[in-house]
């Protein structure tokens, strides 16, 4: 099968020979303003060490010790019972739904990794002290610094390809092109005081979010979207949160034109996410009263198999034998066996459909499609297996059950008197309270006579019905940004997370951190939309910092100048629903900014050209 464009090595600017050649004497300038910003990163290393001490000491009145303490102790359980056997004994303790972790995978494992470290350190620790803290604070500050790395690369990237569009017949653009709106960018987020207060004031591993965001961001802007999809998948193991805008890498590259891309990227997130829960795919716990595990073999060798046969199926083109198509309908229908038989075995019809459309589609693909395709199929074929292991052997689901769902139906408020969203308007002034209230009926008939009886809408679902309307018109506004080369494509990076906050129910008030943290990338639209950024991480001090006091009971006592008496009155003056007006228009402002200011071209200037990767060549003028 010959390569489609969306295959072929992504080039913006091809190289020809009227190129204008560059003095091999001057080549290495090129590198500088490069080498400058390595040396300021490294450079911003001690200061915002030195900034991040300062925070830790500067909160110690408003400490949030219950949750920190609550990381620690989960982290212990899952040393002391095992880390594959927490989930299972949670719901074997509290068969009402009654459960108390409501952790991630590698939320769970970073913290089981805290605990060791602890217990290595301090023999037979039970509760966190202030001495226990270190390795998970420095943990924090490096995912600081990656996320404030990122931010950086993300606006010196981008402001090189519009200015590469801005001037398509100019040889190349400078070096120096973002030189200072890049460090602009990493200082904003390196020294925001909303991802300080968040991850070394309370701390909270919320702050994970942005990072993990950012570099997947960052990888689909230089076209690497499988890795994008690998980067985003660890990132929703981490902090489930992602897992309502990583649709957005999905719908991006699909509004742009460029399925190949949402495939890629589809590719490298489920083979992540459901890669890191193999232990749980290919393991069974026949007793729950006891902590010992069993390798499951039976899933093992299922495994094994299918997959061989269809890397045997995707290896078929490389074998120059005679009557190769007919010889190779052989290993086909064995891997449609192979892959069948335990639903066959269990004989539900569902699972039998289910397992036969899987393997038929995976066979068809890989046996249809170049390797240049086959390469990502295969892990998609990796990840579908092992989550067939659930129906088909019994594999445990405690780990989606409380590490994700039940994180969704902890806490039913629809706003609260803490976060300043559309959720606190209208819980303040039209009296919504909780998530499954219902809002309205539809009358049976409505639609076209469809339905016999009325149906009830809740309050979640209206609210989850306004955010994914307006987050597939920010996925076509970053779209449009991506393919015209529009600065303001960095406003619509942000737009998804302002969405997040400002229009869904039951956010936290720790959440407007993750518009604050990854907004700092709007200093390369413009100083404007950096003001507003600062507008949530404002609201990201306020609301934390309340909320902090809450926990803490804060009074009459002054600590400083942030936690006293006199803070937490006027912080409950002006919380809710005051801000949260303001909250709104800030959004308002986002999704404008994200849907203008495409710039417009000549049909000269090879407009709505795809996006490069790194390292593209210069474009001279072509002859007329």
């Amino acid at each position: 099968m010959t390569l489609s464009r969306e295959d072929a090595p992504i080039s913006a600017h091809q190289s020809t020979p009227s190129d204008t050649a560059v003095p091999r004497r001057r080549v290495w300038r090129r590198y500088i303003p490069a080498l400058l910003l390595g040396l300021f990163v490294i450079a911003m290393i001690r200061p915002g060490l030195g900034f991040r001490t300062w925070a830790w000491d500067f909160t110690e009145p408003g400490r949030f010790r219950g949750d920190i303490n609550r990381n620690f102790v989960f982290g212990a359980k899952a040393l002391d019972n095992g880390y594959l056997n927490l989930y299972e004994d949670d719901i074997r303790d509290q068969p009402s739904r009654g459960w108390k972790l409501d952790y991630t995978p590698l939320r769970l494992l970073t913290f089981e990794t805290w605990a060791a470290w602890t217990r290595r350190t301090h023999p037979g620790a039970s509760q966190w002290e202030d001495s226990y803290s270190a390795p998970l604070i420095n943990y924090y500050t490096t995912l600081e610094w990656l996320a404030a790395v990122a931010a950086l690369l993300i606006v010196r990237h981008w402001l090189i390809e519009c200015a590469r569009a801005d001037q398509p017949f100019a040889p190349d653009v400078s070096p120096w092109t973002g030189f200072v709106r890049a460090m602009l960018a990493f200082t904003l987020l390196w020294f925001d005081p909303g991802v300080a207060i968040i991850a070394h004031g309370w701390p909270s591993p919320n702050m994970w979010v942005i990072p993990l965001y950012l570099w997947t961001a960052l990888f689909c802007l230089w076209d690497c979207w499988f890795v994008a999809g690998l980067v985003m998948g660890i990132g929703a193991m981490m902090q489930g949160q992602q897992m309502l805008v990583a649709p957005i890498f999905i719908l991006w590259p699909l509004f742009a034109g460029r399925p190949v891309r949402a495939m890629r990227w589809v590719c490298g997130f489920a083979f992540a996410f459901i890669g890191i829960t193999s232990g749980w795919m290919l393991s069974v716990r026949p007793d729950l009263q006891s902590q010992v595990r069993f390798v499951n073999w039976r899933a093992v060798s299922w495994l094994v198999a299918s997959l061989l046969m269809l890397l045997l199926l995707a290896l078929h083109r490389q074998f120059p034998w005679r009557y190769r198509r007919v010889w190779w309908l052989v290993p086909a229908g064995l891997a449609v066996v192979v892959i069948n038989v335990p639903a066959w075995a269990i004989g539900d019809r569902w699972i039998i459909g289910a397992t036969m459309l899987l393997s038929v589609g995976m066979i068809a693909a890989l046996w249809q499609f170049g390797w240049t395709t086959k390469r990502y199929l295969l892990p998609l074929a990796t990840a579908g297996l092992l989550a067939g292991c659930m129906p088909l052997f019994g594999a445990t689901t405690a780990w989606w059950d409380i590490g994700f769902a039940y994180g969704a139906e902890r806490f039913p408020n629809v706003g609260g008197t803490l976060a300043n969203n559309l959720g606190a308007i209208l819980h303040f002034n039209f009296n919504w309270q909780d998530i499954h209230e219902t809002c309205f009926a539809i009358a049976p008939g409505t639609w076209f006579n469809w339905g016999s009886e009325s149906i009830a809408v809740n309050n979640r679902q209206v609210l989850l019905t306004i955010y994914m309307l307006f987050f597939v018109a920010g996925a076509f506004a970053l779209a449009r940004q991506w393919r015209r080369r529009g600065r303001n494509l960095l406003i619509a990076l942000v737009l998804p997370w302002v969405l997040f906050f400002t229009l869904m129910p039951q956010m936290s008030p720790r959440y407007a951190v993750f518009a604050a943290g990854i907004g700092a990338i709007c200093i390369g639209r413009s100083a404007g939309m950096s003001l507003l950024v600062l507008y949530f991480s404002a609201l990201t001090v306020e609301q934390t910092s309340l909320c902090m006091m809450f926990g803490n009971r804060v009074g009459g006592d002054h600590f400083n100048a942030l936690f006293n008496g006199e803070m937490r009155d006027l912080f409950e003056r002006i919380n809710c629903p005051g801000p949260s007006w303001a909250t709104l228009i800030a959004a308002g402002v986002f999704m404008w900014m994200s849907l203008t200011g495409a710039p417009r071209r000549s049909a000269n200037s090879s407009a709505e050209i795809d996006s490069p990767g790194p390292g593209t060549l210069p474009q001279s003028p072509a002859p007329a």
